[in-house]
């Protein structure tokens, strides 16, 4: 997605949240409970499409394969990273599907995978626990969001291996 497209979500959603908030704020006890969880949800839903939409929209680099290790900022709920290059010992491309996704990841086989999956927040961690039954890899990074790989995920993969062995 280009920026200016993000930027415009970003805008609709602030929008959307701050009509949810002042009806939930001007109620006048006229609502019925339906209505009211119907705002509350919005004002929840669309500010979290705020959130998200300018995480993306005003992005730092992705994913940094530094001196340490990679550094995963990919998802606003990847919090495993830096992950060291002596703790990697594998690492492959592969795919996450369901019926309506599909999504190349980058899987990487560590040490000690409690201590990485120690480091998400309580949704990080139960989507991470997820993708890695699903995987099963502990340490998944996801390749859709980042721009200019193009069919190069095998040569990521193979540099990841490479430093890695490096390190140890």
């Amino acid at each position: 997605m280009n920026r200016r497209r993000l930027a415009k979500y970003v805008l609709m959603s602030l929008l959307l949240t701050v009509v949810s908030a002042w009806c939930l704020r001007y109620d006048s006890g006229e609502l019925n409970r339906f209505e009211m969880l119907a705002l509350w949800m919005g004002s929840l839903l669309f500010g979290s499409g705020v959130l998200l939409f300018s995480y993306l929209a005003f992005k730092r680099p992705q994913l940094v394969l530094g001196a340490d290790g990679i550094l995963d900022r990919t998802s606003p709920f990847a919090k495993a990273g830096p992950v060291q290059w002596a703790d990697i010992e594998d690492a492959r491309i592969g795919v996450v599907s369901t019926r309506y996704y599909r999504s190349k990841v980058l899987c990487l086989s560590v040490r000690d995978p409690e201590k990485y999956l120690k480091r998400h927040g309580p949704i990080g961690c139960m989507l991470a626990r997820a993708n890695a039954r699903y995987t099963g890899y502990p340490v998944t990074i996801t390749l859709d969001t980042l721009a200019g790989l193009d069919g190069a995920e095998t040569n990521l993969a193979e540099r990841v291996r490479r430093r890695a062995a490096e390190s140890r």
